[in-house]
């Protein structure tokens, strides 16, 4: 059966949009949040969790940030990781060309 539109776009949304669970969950699950100060439409963050996260409301990161166990680091973008996960990304090394 050849692979079509329709089953690659219900993959992508399997594996990405999950059933609502805690912040803390869900960015886990995600492994990294970009953020985003920009408020047009909305935040990135805002728009990646409002729908991965149990009445989540705009700027409920900001606000549980401090009690979460996660951190601030740039991965590709500017964002918030797991812990864990940003352990494994450091230390970085300068690469020699």
């Amino acid at each position: 059966m050849p692979l079509t539109l329709d089953h690659l776009r219900r993959y992508a949304i399997a594996r990405s949009l999950f059933k609502p669970t805690t912040l803390g969950k869900a960015i886990s699950k995600l492994g990294f949040v970009q953020a985003d100060p920009i408020r047009a439409p909305a935040r990135a963050q805002d728009l990646t969790l409002r729908h991965r996260v149990t009445d989540y409301r705009a700027g409920d990161l900001e606000r549980r940030y401090p009690k979460l166990p996660l951190e601030e680091d740039f991965f590709v973008n500017y964002g918030y990781v797991p812990r864990a996960l940003h352990e494994l990304m450091h230390p970085r090394t300068a690469r020699t060309v």
